[in-house]
């Protein structure tokens, strides 16, 4: 995991939906294919949707602590 997915990962690691305008579509991606977030709906564009972490994202970030 790369520095900027594990601190994607921990800002949506309070459980709330976030927009993650602060980080890149390939992040968001990367994320998104490994199983670590999923978001709400289908936006126009990646960095405009919602997303949330999963139960799976959220024990890759206990791991890397």
């Amino acid at each position: 995991m790369t520095p900027k997915q594990r601190t994607t990962l921990a800002r949506m690691s309070d459980g709330d939906w976030h927009t993650c305008r602060d980080t890149t579509g390939n992040v968001l991606s990367a994320l998104y294919r490994g199983g670590y977030i999923r978001c709400a709906c289908d936006g126009p564009r990646i960095i405009e949707r919602l997303w949330t972490i999963t139960p799976d994202g959220l024990a890759a970030l206990e791991a890397t602590e």
